[in-house]
């Protein structure tokens, strides 16, 4: 799923509460709390970010961490 300015991210079983994203060295470059007790879509803007593989992590409502590798083009 290579993203160039936005990457969405969408679950329709949990509810996304946190969302960090980590480069190749594991630095985190981004870190959003969501304040919405239901959202299930989160749209983020990885435009400023270099072009390489990322680590995203969304923390449910239950405390569950989900991961996924992403590449920015």
């Amino acid at each position: 799923n290579p993203a160039s300015n936005q990457l969405t991210i969408i679950s329709q079983q949990f509810s996304i509460k946190t969302i960090e994203v980590r480069n190749v060295l594991g630095q985190m470059v981004i870190h959003q709390q969501i304040n919405n007790s239901t959202n299930h879509s989160i749209t983020l803007d990885v435009s400023q970010l270099a072009p390489q593989i990322y680590l995203l992590k969304a923390t449910d409502d239950k405390g569950m961490q989900h991961s996924i590798k992403f590449v920015k083009e």
